[in-house]
Formats: C-alpha cells, sequence, structure tokens
C-alpha cells in the first residue's frame, strides 16, 4: 500500500498546492446547490488521449466542411472513434477492498473537521460536499482516522481537505502538496495507511519513479475502465445519433439528476416514538445473577401497570435493554434463548408482547451479538477444554501469550465449572499487568474483550458456527416471540458485511422489522444502508442538545445539524436526549427550564426520537465516572410516587408527542439546511412534508425575550395561516408577501345588531419580528389537524419548573386494568390546559356578571394606585 503523496503533472502542482490554499465556490447546476472546486489535477493518459482522439476529430469534421462547401452544398459525414469512460457503480461493501487511513499534526480548530476527498464515487469524485468525515481519537496518539471501502485492485488518488463548519457555502483548506495514491488489493484485504499533514512544496524529482508506474498502472486498467466506441459525425463534426448514444445520454443526464435514494426505514418506525426501559432498572431487579439457580421471579408483569402511563404519554414502541439471561448487568450474556430469571420468563414475555401489540405499542429488544458473558456455553467450554480441543475454539479471539489480547482464563480442566467462581476467576492478561495466579504448570489462553473488561469475551464473526447461533437467536425472537426488531449493541465494532447478512435473516423472518445499531463512533453511513441497518443512535446530535442550552450558544446545535444533513441527510436516525449510559437530562442541564426546550426539540426535529424511562417525570441520575457504579444513578427503579414537578413534566411532554404525531410535517418531513438559522439564544427551522409546514423557533434565555424573524419556504402561498400550537389562545400567523409570518389581524366586529360579514380579501399586515419570551419554544404549523387548532393547549413558556420538594404522600402512576383495547389508529387528541377546562365548565357570563366583574376590577385599580401613591411619598 503507497502512502506517499503523489501525481502524475508538475504544472499544476506549482500553481495550486503549493500550501494549503482556501478553495472558492462556484454554482453546480447539475446538483442544484453550490459545490466546490477542486485542485486542478493531472489528467491520466486515457484523458490525454482523449483530447488527442476529440482534436483528431475536430480537424478531420472542418476538413469535410471545407471539401463540402469547395464541391457542392451537400452533408458528409465521417467516423470517429472515442475513448469514453466506463459509468462504475458504488463499490459493493461485500467485495470491497478496505484501507483505513490515518493522519497526525493536522491544523485544525474548534469546528474544523478533516474529510477525505478524491477519484471515484466512494471519494466523493473530487467534490468537497461529498467528502468523507473522518473520526478525531485521542488514543494512542491524536489523530484523523476514516475506514473506507474501494474497488478491489485499483488505484484511486486522494488528499485531505479541513471543512470550517458544515455550512455549504463554508469555507475550507486544502492539503499542500501533491495528490496520494492507493492502490488496493484483492476484495476483503485490509490495508492501513499512515499520512502526516503537510502544507509544503513537492520533491518533482524524488517522485518521477513513482508517477511512471501509476501510469503503467492505469494503462493495464485502461481495459477494463473504458471503452472505444464508434460515432458518426455530420460535416459540422455534430455526432449524428444512434438509438444506443442517446439511450446511453439519457441514462447518464438521469443519473447526474437523481438524488441518491434514501435509506428505507418501515414506515411505522419512521413514524413512532420511542421508550427505552432498561429492564433490570426499571423493575428494580438486583445485579447479581452468578448462581443461576434462582427461582424465576415475573417482574415482567410489573409493567402492566404503566399501560395506562403509556397510553397518556402518546409512544407507539418500546426498546427494552437485554432481557436474556446473563451475569449482571445485562450486557454479559449466557444464554440468548431464555429470559433472565430476575425478570420472568418466555411465555410471560410473550404474553406481554401480544398484549402490547394489541395497544398499538411495537417492541424491540437489545441484541448483544459483539460479546457474550464467560459464562455462555461457548466460553465455558473453551475454558474447561482449552482452545486446541474444544469444539468452540474459533468462536472467540484467543491467543497464547498473555499480551496478545486484554483478558486471560486459565484452564480448568474441571467439568464441574462453579459459574460464580469461573466469572470471579476470569481476568485479565496483557502488557499492563499479568493474571494473577498463574504457576509455571498452569495452562491458558488470552482472549479478545469489549474495550478490556474480561467479563466480555468478543465473539469472532467470521466463524459460520458463530454466525449461525446469532442468526438462530434473530429468528427466534422475531418469529416465536413476535418482537418487531432489534437495537443492535455496539453495531459499529462489527464489520458492516456481517450486518449485511443479519439484515437478510432478519428480513426473511419479519419482512417489517427494524434494525438499529448503537453507532458511537465512526461515519454512520457505514453500518447503515438499504442492504445493511435501518438506523442507528445519533450520538453526534446528543451532546449538542444539552450543552447548547447549558452554554447559551445556539450555533452548537446548529453545527450539529448542518453537519448532520451533510452526511446524514439519506439516514433516519434514532435521536434521544438520555439512556442507560449517560446522565439523565434533568441532572445534565443547569437550568431546570431548559427541560422542555431540550424535549422540544427533540420531539420536531428530524430523526425518530426515543425517550429514556423516567426522562418524561424528572427523573434525576447523575454518572458516577471512575466508579465501579458509574450506572447505577442512571438505572433506578421508577419513583412509586411522582412529586408535582414530575406530573407537570409529564402533561407537557405528554403534549409534545400528541403533536408530533399529529402534525405530519413533524413525523416525516424534510429539514433543510438552508432553513436552519440561529443566533446566540435563538434557533429556528423548518420541517415540510408536501403543503404542510411546521416553523419552530427556541429562546434559551432565561432572562430575556428575543425577537425573531419568523420566515417560510419560498413556496409557501402568501396568505397562508399558520396555527401555534404550543399557545393557549390558538394564536394564529399569516404569511405575508415577502416570506415573514405576523400574527394574523384580528377580523372586524360587526356593530350590536348589524349583519355585516368579514370581508374576504383582508390586507396582509407588514411584516415586523416576533417576540420569543424566555425559555418559550413556538411551533407554528399550517394546515393544522383540527384537534389542535380547536382545543386550548398548555404553553411551554408559562411551564413553571423550580424545584418543589417532595410531598410526603404523592401521586403514584396509575394502574391499569388488564389492556381491551387497541390504541386508536389516528393521532390522539391534544391535551387541554387545566385552566381551559375550568373555563368549559364554567357557565357562560351573563350581562349582570359581566356588570360586577368590571365593578370589581375598576375598585381593585383604584386600591392598587392609592398603595403606589403612599409608596411614592414614603420615597
Amino acid at each position: 500500500m503507497m502512502a506517499s503523496s503523489v501525481c502524475t503533472s508538475s504544472a499544476w502542482r506549482r500553481n495550486a498546492l503549493h500550501g494549503a490554499a482556501t478553495a472558492h465556490s462556484v454554482k453546480n447546476t447539475r446538483k442544484g446547490r453550490a459545490s466546490m472546486v477542486t485542485p486542478p489535477r493531472a489528467m491520466t493518459m486515457t484523458q490525454q488521449q482523449q483530447q488527442q482522439q476529440e482534436s483528431a476529430a475536430s480537424s478531420t469534421s472542418s476538413s469535410a466542411e471545407l471539401s463540402a462547401t469547395e464541391e457542392e452544398e451537400q452533408p458528409t459525414t465521417s467516423i470517429i472513434k472515442k475513448t469514453i469512460q466506463k459509468e462504475r457503480p458504488r463499490v459493493d461493501s461485500n467485495n470491497a477492498a478496505w484501507v483505513t487511513l490515518n493522519v497526525t499534526d493536522v491544523p485544525t480548530s474548534f469546528g474544523d473537521h478533516l474529510c477525505l476527498v478524491g477519484s471515484g464515487v466512494e471519494l466523493g469524485d473530487w467534490d468537497v460536499l461529498n467528502s468523507i468525515p473522518m473520526d478525531f481519537i485521542e488514543t494512542p496518539y491524536p489523530m484523523w482516522t476514516a475506514k473506507i471501502a474501494l474497488p478491489p485492485r485499483s488505484i484511486v488518488e486522494y488528499k485531505y481537505v479541513i471543512r470550517c463548519g458544515w455550512d455549504e457555502q463554508g469555507p475550507f483548506n486544502w492539503q499542500g502538496g501533491a495528490n496520494g495514491i492507493i492502490a488496493t488489493n484483492f476484495a476483503h484485504s485490509d490495508a492501513t495507511v499512515n499520512d502526516r499533514w503537510h502544507g509544503g512544496h513537492v520533491d518533482e524529482k524524488a517522485e518521477g519513479a513513482l508517477v511512471a508506474a501509476t501510469e503503467v498502472y492505469r494503462a493495464a486498467l485502461q481495459d477494463v475502465h473504458t471503452d472505444v466506441v464508434e460515432i458518426v459525425v455530420d460535416a459540422e463534426g455534430n455526432p449524428i445519433s444512434s438509438g444506443d448514444e442517446e439511450d446511453a445520454e439519457a441514462a447518464e443526464a438521469q443519473q447526474e439528476d437523481e438524488k441518491p435514494e434514501d435509506v428505507h426505514v418501515p414506515q411505522w418506525a419512521k413514524e413512532a416514538v420511542f421508550y427505552h426501559i432498561y429492564p433490570q432498572g426499571f423493575f428494580d431487579a438486583p445485579f447479581s445473577n452468578l448462581t443461576h439457580d434462582a427461582p424465576v421471579t415475573p417482574r415482567l408483569a410489573l409493567i402492566r401497570d404503566y399501560y395506562d402511563h403509556f397510553e397518556k404519554l402518546g409512544i407507539t414502541a418500546i426498546y427494552l435493554s437485554p432481557i436474556f439471561e446473563a451475569d449482571t448487568h445485562g450486557y454479559d450474556t449466557l444464554d440468548y434463548f431464555t429470559v433472565d430469571r430476575r425478570l420472568g420468563d418466555n411465555a410471560l414475555f410473550k404474553e406481554i408482547v401480544d398484549e402490547l401489540h394489541e395497544r398499538g405499542i411495537r417492541v424491540v429488544l437489545d441484541g448483544v451479538f459483539n460479546h457474550t458473558g464467560v459464562n455462555h456455553h461457548a466460553f465455558v467450554d473453551l475454558c474447561v477444554n482449552g482452545a486446541g480441543k474444544s469444539h468452540f475454539g474459533e468462536w472467540y479471539h484467543v491467543g497464547a501469550r498473555t499480551t496478545d489480547f486484554s483478558g486471560w482464563c486459565t484452564v480448568d480442566w474441571d467439568s464441574d465449572l462453579d459459574p460464580e467462581q469461573h466469572f470471579n476467576k476470569v481476568g485479565r492478561g496483557g502488557s499492563r499487568a499479568g493474571p494473577e495466579g498463574i504457576g509455571e504448570r498452569e495452562v491458558g489462553f488470552a482472549f479478545d474483550c469489549w474495550e478490556g473488561h474480561s467479563s466480555l469475551p468478543r465473539l469472532n464473526h467470521s466463524h459460520r458456527p458463530v454466525r449461525e447461533h446469532i442468526f438462530d437467536v434473530a429468528r427466534y425472537w422475531l418469529t416465536e416471540m413476535g418482537i418487531d426488531g432489534w437495537r443492535l449493541d455496539v453495531a459499529h465494532e462489527i464489520e458492516p458485511e456481517f450486518w449485511a447478512e443479519f439484515r437478510h435473516v432478519c428480513q426473511e423472518a419479519k419482512p417489517d422489522s427494524i434494525l438499529i445499531g448503537e453507532l458511537i463512533h465512526g461515519n454512520y453511513n457505514t453500518w447503515t444502508d438499504n442492504h445493511l441497518l435501518h438506523s442507528g443512535t445519533n450520538y453526534q446530535l446528543q451532546k449538542p442538545i444539552w450543552s447548547s442550552l447549558n452554554d447559551r450558544n445556539y450555533h452548537e446545535l446548529r453545527h450539529a445539524l448542518l453537519r448532520e444533513c451533510a452526511l446524514y441527510s439519506r439516514l433516519t436516525l434514532l435521536t434521544f436526549l438520555g439512556n442507560h449510559d449517560v446522565t439523565r437530562i434533568t441532572s445534565q442541564l443547569h437550568e431546570r427550564r431548559h427541560v422542555m426546550l431540550a424535549n422540544a426539540f427533540l420531539l420536531f426535529a428530524r430523526g425518530i426520537p426515543c425517550l429514556y424511562y423516567g426522562d418524561e417525570i424528572a427523573m434525576e441520575g447523575k454518572a458516577i465516572e471512575g466508579s465501579p457504579e458509574r450506572d447505577f444513578p442512571l438505572r433506578r427503579p421508577m419513583p412509586e410516587v411522582v412529586p408535582q414537578e414530575g406530573l407537570e413534566a409529564l402533561d407537557m411532554t405528554s403534549h409534545l408527542v400528541h403533536v408530533r404525531r399529529s402534525v405530519p410535517a413533524l413525523n416525516s418531513g424534510e429539514l433543510n439546511a438552508s432553513e436552519v438559522s440561529c443566533t446566540q439564544e435563538t434557533l429556528q427551522f423548518t420541517r415540510r412534508l408536501d403543503k404542510q409546514v411546521a416553523v419552530c423557533a427556541f429562546n434559551c434565555s432565561t432572562e430575556q425575550g428575543h425577537h425573531v424573524t419568523l420566515s417560510a419556504p419560498h413556496d409557501c402561498e402568501p396568505g397562508t395561516i399558520f396555527v401555534d400550537v404550543l399557545d393557549n389562545g390558538r394564536k394564529k400567523y399569516v404569511l405575508t408577501g415577502d416570506r415573514v409570518l405576523v400574527p394574523a389581524p384580528e377580523p372586524p366586529k360587526p356593530a350590536a345588531g348589524s349583519t355585516a360579514t368579514q370581508p374576504k380579501n383582508m390586507p396582509l399586515p407588514h411584516s415586523h419580528p416576533v417576540c420569543l419570551d424566555p425559555c418559550q419554544v413556538m411551533c407554528i404549523v399550517s394546515e393544522c389537524p383540527p384537534e389542535l387548532a380547536k382545543v386550548p393547549v398548555q404553553t411551554v413558556k408559562k411551564q413553571s419548573y423550580k424545584k418543589s420538594p417532595a410531598p410526603s404522600v404523592g401521586v403514584a402512576p396509575p394502574k391499569a386494568a388488564a389492556p381491551v383495547a387497541a390504541l386508536p389508529a389516528a393521532a390522539p387528541e391534544a391535551v387541554a390546559a387545566p385552566e381551559a377546562v375550568a373555563e368549559a365548565a364554567a357557565p357562560a357570563p351573563t350581562t349582570e356578571t359581566i356588570e360586577d366583574m368590571k365593578a370589581q376590577l375598576m375598585a381593585e385599580n383604584e386600591r392598587l394606585r392609592q398603595k403606589a401613591a403612599m409608596l411614592d411619598l414614603g420615597n
């Protein structure tokens, strides 16, 4: 693998690539967006031949035209040969050559991102906007890295570029020097390229031999990547079209104009609101299960007490963290086919799934297929018989030396292995510290384990029996137990080609099942596609949601949204504020009033929102970093008593969920980068689907209101009425001629006894900013659903989130009866504000009561005036 920087010409290098130059942008009309000009590149041998042939063709055409003019005015034709480049589709990851590129000494600043761009569709075809983002890692030393799939036995040119932010019109800096060259090997090969950022000149003498070798390689590939075709031209040199050329040109034009196909997600999942439950915490199960002989305790049955709670909240899918038999926290599986005895059994779980389905709620399970526990039968056999004699010797990654991997197991030679003793005996190897208790005659083996945790040995997914075991597990729970999909633990640590086969198995078992990968690191596009996983966890957005609120800096969140639009516009990712691994959102935020701003953003932005259990009632929990009990505060059981603050939070979260489910634009609408704007403390974006538009605006300031200009897309008709679905008075806005939303004018009230009607064509008001109160959210919707437009709803800005002491006697979550009916297919009605309910229940005021109210108000005003006068005298 060549990692040095080479190219095939020197003139353009002297002009363009000596130093990191900032490129300019031009309008790319084919793609309908601003595309970045790449530095001039050396013409390949194929391009030079093509240029010469086109020159010859032009000369031939000119000669033919001159001859025809001198002799007679009759068109003549000639035939030329032209070399054209074959259209090559993007390489299939199942048959690709994999290359990892590592770059050090990159001069990036905050907000900068290193990208990889180059020749071929895999590297963006020299378009910076289609470049591959690289990941920054700090261990073993700071560097940027990316793993890419390239065509086998091919040669590609590449270069690094620093993007400053993710705005399409934003600046970027090219790496200095010549293009790099990668010559790939056979399919499924794996190679690493280690580069350093540089901005200096190129040593042209040193690269001559490599350039020559590159040209020879290209020449050998010409018969594969090019075709020579005959083109008939008239006397003027214009091609006389045959059907084949027309078809080819039409296909090429269609390919250029077509947008890449979005990654398909089952419709039910695309419209879902997920609710994440960590079962051992939710049901208050004991942490340890090492004896494996405790009686089965049906704690799963307690979920029936929350059926009405789920219905009020409005969730449509439940994602359960691991429920398989495990030693401790659930991610150290010992039996994939059995429900953990601390939770219940398979029969009970099947009943729960059926009951939730009757209520319109889907069920997704956590699939921990990257590793097992040390008491899984395959690893136990390995520890008893040794890697050489065990039938499961290839199920895990093992080595003979303590330094091979970070886990170590001493072979017990004991068929009656005690599981608890075995769990405690398996220890750590590696260069950091030798395994304890190893004598000269004792035999053992090293094994790879997840992030150095010796209780979690990693499976070898290239071994066919391991794959079949996992596939059998997937089929069983999808078909026999009736689940609706899988959330796949640390999916980014397993090769994409494994997930391609896993998806095929799951789709055969249940065609509308969903596969959601836990994607923490790397480019999400690597593991999500129409032949891979449907979706992934959107970790890149989770942190900016809360940190932008803590810092009162919406520029960070806008940056993350632009990055998502630039990199993942084809994907529908699972978005979240909290889960069983991160500090709860209520504890993460410094200001309690920001909790509902975070929830509103989660539910109104693009993606599949997922609520972590307890967040809807403002549960707290902060991770204890560096402690073995780090995650315990994040996984506490649901409280038996909910304080008033939690009940208020539940009402508001329920309403936000119902708004999302009732407004198709919020459910499935697109979010364009050009329609995302912000200031330091305000954020605004637009979602739209067909003719419906939802404009969302946020103010994170806790002290002052901010004036914002609410704008709508250019294709909205002036005069369109929008309704603020979070306003208690159902305030209406109208779109002016300059695409700005302003409060709709009140129609003139007819005089008493008058029969005059409202004028049909009222003049549109002048544009002016709208004031967002502190910690206020606005969601203004066109073609507003009747249930949201007619019913007064509670507003975010009037909600109080001051910490209140828990009462000695509170209100427990409602206990539900056995389910008798499914949830209605239509979206549930919006929740009315308490004052609106009281207002509707009160009798209509009479003329006498109105006069009394006026008198009382006048008396109160007089009292306040006199009090103010007395205060003035005192001062």
